[in-house]
């Protein structure tokens, strides 16, 4: 027997393809990958390894094809499959006895094998140290056998290298049996010998930025190349000669298929009128003359301005230009689905318009991108999301992406901020992420004051953009002194410069890190707004719940509530309105969504009639996702960032006729509560829940200062007091309101410890689950994390909102099949039928409702990748305390029986 007989992948009855062949087939995929991937990217790989080009083609593909050595052992070879019986009598019956005589065993039958990946962590680095000294060679070897989305841990590698597993698996130096050891050393020089690597510089210990790329591309070249179709078995014993010559075609083939192909970027950049066909307002010409001097270079650019200036065009002119330049590509990452699925739409024209004769593929990544219709119908087709082992893969040219693991290697994508905010997290495949995002220009959109949890993943997410080179454009309506020193911080610090001092200028900005100095560019100014954002004045009249009737009937109507039971009983009080809030199926939310753009968005002209009465009760999800616009807006208080999001809508577009006189906020007036303080309602219930202090939808200290900064003011000019409005509610340190009674002293102070103190809990739960910064990087081991399964569970706290629930409705509709596996369009429409929940009291009593089996995954579903951790919810019910309805109008109605 040689090593050219040992199986590394198994195909239709006992034919393998053997390892050598696998890790040929890997390294030249990774060779062609280096010339696909962003040049930036590619670059920040060498810089990290400190290599020439030459060195960087032969050993990143050698280091890549490497991956699989840990398949040259005894627990891989001898696994119970279909070839068992062949490597048995490939690698001769003594081998075998040997592996599997009880009497010789010095671990108990029992014992769980180490991985192929970790034998790879354990048997590489010996070959290496002819190259390199010993813990660079421990540091590339446990990189390449983090291939399946972890990185082995020296301590796990020093007890099987340095135990008794060590003799169990064959992996030293033992005289049982040399022959693993030299099968081994005979596959790894004939890899060596075909990228090349014995004339060259080697790698030197590798930087945080190249840890993440080599993983990245090590576990990309693999799955690349463990495409069937294109590297079919080769069976035993093939011409290794016949074989490489092979390799070009096949290559070609496989990057064909998964639709990995080159595009040319345009060579001089277009002016902001080619690409969008409009001239430029004040915000984007000032991008657009800024751009020459930071073409292709790592820089963060900061846009606080109202809605309307045109700020995501101007991110996409800053991309533009990148692309230009050796950073081709973008991810921009959205607040929520739908805006990501608005945006999808808009820039799937825009690159229609800009590269009218290529291919480029633009995916949509969140975790219902193959429910939307317009993605679907372009790229996502569901033939291959019925499988059996949960790990789904690309049958079709473009679908190769759509695994939530691969959407962010797609050269241009939109979706949620989560997606990408997962890839600073300690979890499976991290890393595999970040080089989706590593050389493309990163744009984080409608970015404001989130928790001290989110916030944290948000600078450790543009940290790592710094480390990876990646430009970063953050796009708000406006962020407090203290976000924008901590973006810059953070960027600063990634590229591992010192951080910058705050520049000082009025509201708007933009404010630019470059070259290791923070500016604020001075030609984008107030005068320079569009003429609909200029200093307006917007009236604050407080009102009584009781009296919304009396400000109906003015044109077009928004009552925004800031829970769904409030935005629910505030619509069976009027008929006539219409209902948008989350708990509606995605089904109908869609329908609601669309229905609001009909009747509240943007108009043909701006000489369009008045609008008759018409009355729209929601939640906070037309706070941001939506273009709509509105004649009289009545609103819930909420937080002084959201609050002027909400005024947003108020006389958003240019519509010379309008039926309101003047543009007024009618603020519900929170109910006195003890000692005359505000009693905020249902949307502030703070307590510790699990061990921690939480506050529903909002903390109430944040209330408290909208409530303050807003009671006794009649009137606010917007944007003039944007900037004031916001520092007085978000920097901390200033002091409470003069003439305060002595319970609201008391409330403000006490409210003001328990979010502080929340605030920095969340922070602490957030550095747990954060990969390194740059300063406390050490070893690649410390990018992933054992403990954490899967990335769905992490995605599903990035916002660390209270716990959530999906589930799929049936109300005996036929909409949803149970009693089958559902497959290609019918996937689609059961999902169409599921709904997120966050009440905790209503999950609560759904998850003791699982536990007793009074609702249930249903059987069919469990091999179906989208459904099997859904549960089914048949409507009407009583679950526990509560009465579940659903109707078309007012969505998933929980009632709860009072004790």
């Amino acid at each position: 027997m040689s090593y050219i007989d040992l199986w590394a992948k198994t195909a239709q009855g006992t034919n393998f393809h053997p390892v050598i062949c696998h890790l040929l087939d890997t390294a030249v995929v990774c060779r062609r990958l280096l010339q696909l991937l962003p040049a930036a990217a590619v670059a920040r790989l060498q810089q990290g390894l400190g290599l020439d080009e030459a060195s960087l083609s032969a050993w990143v593909p050698f280091l890549a094809g490497s991956h699989d050595t840990g398949k040259v052992s005894p627990p891989f070879q001898f696994q119970d499959s279909a070839v068992l019986e062949i490597a048995k009598q490939l690698a001769g019956g003594s081998l075998y006895d040997l592996w599997a005589n009880p009497q010789k065993e010095t671990l108990p039958k029992t014992a769980k094998p180490p991985g192929h990946g970790t034998i790879t962590a354990c048997t590489l680095p010996e070959y290496l140290q002819t190259w390199v000294d010993n813990e660079v060679a421990d540091e590339l070897a446990a990189i390449v056998g983090g291939h399946h989305g972890l990185i082995p841990i020296h301590d796990e590698i020093e007890n099987i290298t340095k135990g008794s597993q060590s003799r169990k698996y064959n992996l030293g130096n033992s005289a049982e049996s040399p022959q693993w050891k030299q099968w081994r050393i005979e596959i790894l020089d004939t890899l060596a010998d075909y990228c090349g690597i014995k004339n060259t510089e080697p790698p030197q210990m590798p930087d945080a930025a190249a840890a993440v790329l080599l993983a990245g591309i090590t576990t990309l070249a693999d799955w690349l190349a463990s495409n069937q179709d294109c590297f079919p078995a080769a069976g035993a014993k093939p011409d290794l000669t016949d074989y490489i010559d092979s390799l070009a075609v096949k290559v070609d083939a496989t990057l064909k298929a998964a639709q990995w192909q080159e595009w040319q970027p345009h060579q001089k950049p277009l002016s902001f009128e080619e690409l969008f066909k409009n001239e430029p307002r004040g915000l984007q010409e000032a991008i657009e003359n800024l751009m020459p001097t930071l073409q292709g270079e790592p820089a963060l650019l900061i846009v606080e301005a109202p809605t309307g200036e045109g700020k995501t065009e101007a991110a996409l002119t800053v991309a533009h230009w990148h692309t230009s330049s050796g950073m081709p590509g973008t991810y921009i990452g959205m607040p929520t689905q739908a805006t990501g699925n608005a945006l999808y739409d808009r820039l799937k024209n825009y690159l229609n318009h800009w590269y009218p004769d290529q291919i480029i593929n633009l995916q949509l990544a969140h975790s219902a991108s193959a429910l939307d219709e317009n993605f679907s119908s372009t790229i996502c087709r569901l033939e291959n999301i019925h499988d059996k082992d949960h790990e789904p893969s690309g049958v079709a040219a473009s679908e190769w992406f759509v695994h939530r693991k691969r959407a962010l290697l797609a050269p241009w994508g939109v979706g949620t901020v989560d997606q990408a905010l997962v890839g600073i997290l300690r979890t499976k495949h991290q890393f595999l992420r970040l080089l989706g995002l590593a050389g493309k220009t990163v744009i984080l959109d409608e970015v404001h004051a989130y928790d001290g949890y989110t916030s944290r993943l948000l600078d450790q997410l543009v940290h790592w953009c710094g480390i990876l080179g990646s430009p970063v454009v953050v796009l708000s309506a406006t962020l407090s002194s203290g976000q924008r020193q901590r973006l810059l911080t953070s960027y600063a610090e990634g590229l591992g410069l010192a951080k910058p001092e705050l520049p000082v200028a009025e509201y708007p900005r933009l404010t630019v890190y470059a070259q290791g100095k923070a500016t604020v560019d001075p030609s984008f100014t107030q005068e320079k707004l569009a003429k609909i954002n200029r200093n307006k004045p917007v009236r604050i009249q407080w009102i009584e719940e009781t009296q919304i009737d009396a400000y109906l009937g003015k044109g077009a109507t928004a009552v925004i509530r800031s829970t769904v039971r409030r935005c629910q009983g505030t619509a069976e009080q009027y008929p006539q309105a219409e209902v948008f809030h989350s708990r509606f199926t995605q089904e109908h939310r869609q329908e609601k969504e669309a229905n609001c753009l009909q009747h509240y968005g943007k108009p043909k002209s701006e000489d369009d009639a008045a609008r008759l009465p018409s009355l729209l009760v929601a939640t906070q999800v037309i706070e941001q996702s939506l273009d709509v616009d509105f004649d009289v807006l009545i609103s819930d208080l909420c937080p002084i960032d959201l609050l002027i999001q909400r005024i947003g809508r108020l006389w958003r577009h240019g519509r010379k006729h309008r039926n309101a006189p003047e543009r007024v906020i009618y603020l519900i007036r929170p109910k006195p509560g003890k000692s005359g303080l505000p009693n905020f309602g249902d949307d502030v219930e703070s307590g510790m829940v699990k061990g921690r202090y939480q506050s529903r939808v909002y903390d109430r200290h944040a209330l408290l200062r909208t409530w303050y900064l807003l009671r006794d003011r009649p009137v606010i000019m917007l944007p003039h007091d944007t900037d004031y409005l916001i520092q007085q509610a978000y920097e901390l340190e200033n002091p409470a309101p003069a003439k305060l009674t002595d319970a609201e002293q008391l409330d403000w102070d006490s409210s003001l410890a328990a979010y502080q103190n929340y605030q920095i809990s969340l922070e602490k739960q957030a550095e747990q689950g954060l990969i390194p910064s740059l300063k406390h990087y050490c070893y690649a081991e410390n990018l992933t994390n054992r403990s954490v399964k899967d990335d769905k569970e992490v995605e599903m706290v990035t916002r660390l909102i209270n716990d959530s629930m999906t589930v799929i409705l049936d109300t005996g509709d036929n909409k949803v099949i149970r009693d089958r596996a559902p497959v290609k369009d019918e996937i689609r429409q059961v999902l169409r039928q599921q709904v997120r929940l966050s009440s905790p009291g209503l999950i609560h009593a759904l998850n003791k409702a699982l536990g007793n089996l009074q609702i249930q995954v249903p059987k069919a579903w469990q091999e179906v990748t989208y459904l099997r951790e859904l549960p089914l919810l048949n409507v009407p019910t009583q679950i526990g305390s509560y009465s579940i309805t659903y109707s078309n109008r007012l969505g998933l109605v929980a009632s709860r029986r009072s004790n």
